[in-house]
């Protein structure tokens, strides 16, 4: 277990991208390339030239082990490389052309990399935006309510400060139940991401972070397919191949496709009627396979969906971050309408 961790950790998208490029090359049939197991062996040798054994060269070895036991490298690969990916590589074995789904492989990679960093970039600012505004409270009701409580009688206080102080009182209480209900809700929006398929999720894909997934896995998704049907793969055949390796929420999504094929692809996921995975390339995609086009038009369709996703995600996680920051200005009015308070209890019990 320890070892297929170490592996699987050392097998990063540099490395994959560096692999998919160098079994592309060796497997090449049209420069008399040789079969994955003599490309794999060959990398096995380089990666321990100094003599040692490294996570990478046990990964070659065990790859290189199951596919002389009869599987394929797409097969093994699903295990330490996304599906998306491997899904790739299998699809080509099948069709006869290994060489070239490394290539869509590492395609698929680079597009994926690009999603992803653009999704934690989204995901960050509001984050710290948030964990600053339960810093401020937290300093609040620690810190500055306690201090002017023993400063001031108590039972002359405002309605305003009396409330405040009766919050400090239970504050660290109230703080457990929040952190831990963000906690547990982080903890689910983790799990439901590729997992939730109920009748909330087409209101879920409304709001981030449900609605950058969808386009993420919408652009994954046809970026595969037409990668697939490009080397001549029958559309079934796609679609269940993409599906073998798919997360539930795709695999969901795959299996209403496959209800429908006979209305043609860009038809079936139209009638779907989850907007999956943009409501405007359903009906371009509908149009383009109405005129029986659509495999000449997927590739420009495809590209303004990765580059329209990418600027839609963007501008959700816009406004995501200024929601956090509305967040944090009304903690620090929070702070100030409360120090006011107690100032304004303090003059009228002193007198000055």
């Amino acid at each position: 277990m320890f070892d297929q961790l170490q592996m699987k950790m050392a097998f990063k998208l540099s490395v994959r991208l560096r692999f998919y490029r160098t079994m592309s090359r060796q497997t090449d049939s049209r420069r008399r390339g040789v079969t994955p197991i003599r490309a794999l062996q060959s990398m096995i040798r380089n990666e321990e030239i100094d003599g040692r054994k490294t996570a990478l060269s046990k990964l070659y070895r065990h790859i290189k082990n199951r596919l002389e036991l009869g599987k394929r490298v797409g097969e093994v690969l699903q295990s330490y490389a996304p599906a998306s990916e491997a899904s790739q590589i299998y699809a080509a074995e099948i069709s006869g052309r290994v060489s070239d789904g490394f290539i869509m492989a590492a395609e698929v990679a680079k597009q994926q990399a690009t999603f992803q960093k653009v999704f934690r970039e989204a995901l960050i600012g509001p984050s710290i935006n948030l964990v600053l505004s339960l810093g401020i409270i937290y300093m609040f009701f620690t810190t500055l309510v306690p201090a002017m409580t023993g400063a001031l009688n108590v039972e002359k206080m405002s309605v305003y400060s009396s409330i405040l102080v009766m919050i400090a009182d239970h504050f660290l209480m109230y703080l457990m139940m929040t952190v831990s209900l963000i906690i547990l809700l982080i903890a689910w929006i983790i799990w439901a991401l590729p997992r939730y398929n109920g009748v909330l999720r087409l209101k879920l894909e409304k709001i981030p972070p449900f609605s950058m997934y969808k386009i993420m896995v919408g652009c994954s998704f046809l970026y595969a397919y037409n990668s697939l049907v490009k080397t001549g793969t029958q559309q079934v055949v796609a679609l269940w191949t993409i599906r073998q390796f798919a997360t539930p929420y795709l695999k969901f999504r795959i299996n209403k496709i496959l209800e429908q094929t006979s209305k043609g692809f860009g038809e079936a996921l139209l009638n779907m009627r989850m907007n999956f995975p943009d409501k405007e390339v359903l009906n371009e995609m509908a149009m383009a396979s109405e005129h029986g086009v659509l495999n000449e038009a997927m590739p420009d369709i495809v590209e303004n969906l990765s580059i329209d996703g990418l600027e839609l995600i963007k501008l959700q996680a816009q406004v995501a971050k200024t929601i956090a920051m509305i967040l944090v200005v009304g903690a620090i009015m929070f702070l100030i309408t409360g120090t006011f308070s107690f100032m304004a209890d303090m003059q009228a019990m002193t007198g000055i």
